[in-house]
């Protein structure tokens, strides 16, 4: 179900104006007699990982024979794929179902959530309902007073990678933000660190011994990489032997980490029950859809929603690491409120040839004029102008084929979406 779709049928009484706090979220989830505390949860924060983190941590559960509830954002294809069990999406059905139910609580109580507070408490419902053993919860924004900060009693906490971004929101320096995420940290709850820059970690760690709440460190230095390739990755870890992977980047290799400790860890104290070669398997079934994705191999065409400057450094590595030297059309646009002029300079050197273009019907977009304009700042190699998906689609092809290059959509999730979905009705794939 598209996005304007899903708000229809799911009519959202006068939906809130879109803030940070708690308030509204509490009091609709105590109305409904705290869904989110009948199952064991996961909560993970943080500015780039968080999804590749949440999916690990899916599929090790997974292995297990546990039933798992995901609630990630933003919708990559479609709007049911923020909530899934066990990596199916929540069906139309039962989504308009759950958010009727949720309505008639709003409706008696004169409550008025704002759409992303609306979907946090559909998924917590629709968990409860269908009896999920987990759920694994990733953090919307910043973690202190994002909508999922309220879960009374996690299993554990993890705060992946943090970068400047939501700089307005959540402050403009590293520190800043990184309390925010921090705000995730509850009581005696243990937390994984991923590997983080030194200000960043001083300030989770102060957060989580105020909480009295254990500390994980992963350490970057036991990840021994046996093989690499574009089509799987081999590492051993933490008595870990020959973990295959299929989330390409050399980042993955540390999400995969953060995740395997804290699985490690809940296992050693008792609190889950699961094997190494479980571990091993729930790595080796990820696959995390729009993030360094490989859909054709003649041509290869690439896509990769890395949208701030640190998934910007990550996207150039992979490519450097993968395709080092291979000429590469890239279709790209940014939003308005991004730090453009720290990202398009990671690309620049990488990429032969430019398409630009706007995303349809999302006034945060930059024209295709106004990507051109930017990029020209920064080279001098051709930029062409389109309209949709489609025209860059077909445009790439035909440049792809004259310079022998790869295609690769990056910049902004609602673009990869789109252009995601030009390639494989183009190609009539099955993903």
């Amino acid at each position: 179900m598209d996005y304007e779709t899903a708000i229809k049928k799911m009519n959202i009484p006068k939906p809130g104006e879109r803030h940070l706090g708690l308030e509204t979220v509490t009091r609709l989830l105590m109305l409904l007699d705290n869904p989110q505390d009948a199952y064991h949860t996961y909560h993970v924060a943080g500015t780039n990982g968080k999804g590749s983190t949440v999916y690990f941590l899916m599929n090790m559960l997974k292995t297990t024979g546990a039933k798992v509830g995901t609630f990630t954002s933003p919708s990559l294809f479609e709007y049911n794929d923020r909530i899934q069990i066990n990596g199916e999406n929540i069906s139309d059905e039962k989504l308009i179902d759950v958010s009727k139910r949720v309505r008639e609580t709003c409706l008696d109580y004169d409550i008025h959530p704002t759409e992303f507070e609306w979907a946090t408490v559909v998924a917590f419902y629709y968990f409860y309902l269908e009896q999920v053993d987990y759920a694994v919860i990733e953090v919307g924004l910043g973690g202190r007073l994002d909508s999922t900060n309220v879960l009374h009693h996690p299993d554990i906490t993890l705060i992946a990678h943090i970068g400047l971004d939501h700089q307005e929101t959540l402050g403009g320096t590293i520190p800043k933000i990184a309390a925010e995420k921090a705000g995730i940290i509850k009581d005696h709850c243990p937390v994984v660190i991923y590997p983080q820059s030194v200000e960043a970690t001083e300030v989770i760690e102060t957060v989580a011994k105020n909480h009295d709440a254990p500390i994980i460190h992963p350490d970057p230095k036991q990840v021994e990489v046996l093989s690499r390739s574009v089509h799987e990755q081999t590492f051993n870890y933490g008595g870990l032997t020959e973990i295959a992977m299929h989330t390409l980047g050399n980042h993955q290799f540390y999400n995969a980490m953060t995740a395997i400790e804290a699985v490690q860890y809940l296992r050693r104290h008792d609190q889950l029950t699961i094997t190494d070669d479980q571990i091993k398997q729930g790595i080796a079934n990820t696959r995390w859809p729009g993030r360094f994705e490989r859909l054709t191999e003649d041509p290869v065409i690439l896509v990769d929603g890395a949208h701030n400057e640190q998934g910007m450094a990550a996207l150039a590595d992979s490519l450097r690491t993968y395709y080092p030297n291979h000429p590469i059309i890239g279709v790209t646009t940014h939003m308005c409120d991004k730090a453009i002029d720290n990202m398009v300079p990671l690309m620049t050197p990488l990429i032969n040839e430019f398409i630009v273009l706007s995303v349809q019907n999302y006034d945060r977009s930059l024209t295709a004029q106004e990507m051109h304009q930017e990029l020209s700042h920064f080279t001098d190699h051709p930029i062409f102008e389109v309209d949709s998906p489609e025209e860059a689609l077909s445009l790439a092809l035909k440049r792809a084929e004259a310079l022998n290059a790869l295609i690769l959509c990056y910049g902004s999730l609602y673009l990869v979406s789109d252009f995601r979905q030009a390639v494989i009705d183009h190609f009539q794939l099955t993903l």
